[in-house]
């Protein structure tokens, strides 16, 4: 020990009046910072995990107020629960693509017999079918075993952010906060999903290297009969 009392192994005391350093960044090691009140220690991790929690409940306030919005009903943040049947996820995929996707059967009666649970099962696969058709990779779609038990958000949440970008190509308006989410899912969704504009720009890029060929061909036609030309008054030449 030093002569203040403290050993090499007291640097996390508290020292009355000086001031703590912010913890690390995630560096897989747990450092200690404040204690709360009931006098637990926390974590860096803690601090992670209780930050990315309070996030993904912010994302989940968003998203459901844009569903509610686009779908014209009530869709509640527990996306495990309200989304469990797959109506709404069906409809979803017919209004990002503006009515050119559709799920091909959505069963629409609600219950909790094991005939009723078969058909939201059902109706989960036909929307996944729907998503595949509209380009999302496989890593960004949810399924039924995502809404069994007590759920696993994160995938419904990637698919969601991944079906918004299709209506971001569409022109549809999505809230600011989902924006830069939506963003990292770089959807290449088929043309005939995507709005009129989208398809238009495609055409007329193909209708510019069209014009542009059809330039290029008269030159080369041109030289080729100036090179015989060239020959042929060789030939002239020679005979003479």
């Amino acid at each position: 020990r030093t002569a203040g009392g403290m050993g090499k192994g007291d640097d996390n005391l508290d020292i009355p009046g000086e001031v703590k350093a912010r913890p690390r960044g995630h560096s897989g090691e747990k450092v200690k910072t404040t204690t709360d009140e009931k006098g637990h220690k926390r974590s860096a991790s803690d601090a992670r995990k209780e930050w990315k929690k309070k996030n993904q409940q912010f994302m989940c306030e968003e998203l459901a107020k844009f569903l509610t919005h686009i779908l014209k009903k009530d869709v509640s943040p527990n996306f495990i629960e309200s989304l469990r049947t797959g109506v709404e996820l069906c409809d979803l995929v017919e209004k990002v693509t503006k009515g050119r996707m559709k799920a091909k059967k959505v069963h629409r009666k609600i219950g909790n017999t094991a005939m009723h649970l078969a058909r939201y099962a059902n109706n989960l696969y036909c929307f996944g079918e729907a998503c595949r058709d509209c380009g999302i990779e496989p890593q960004d779609l949810c399924g039924k075993p995502d809404f069994d038990g007590k759920g696993n958000l994160e995938p419904i949440l990637n698919n969601l952010y991944a079906l918004l970008g299709i209506a971001l190509r569409n022109g549809i308006e999505i809230p600011e906060s989902l924006v830069s989410k939506v963003k990292e899912k770089k959807i290449l969704p088929p043309a005939s999903i995507v709005a009129d504009d989208d398809n238009k720009d495609e055409e007329d890029v193909k209708q510019e290297d069209k014009e542009v060929k059809e330039e290029e061909e008269p030159e080369f036609i041109k030289l080729k009969v100036v090179v015989a030309g060239w020959f042929a008054d060789d030939n002239r030449g020679e005979k003479g």
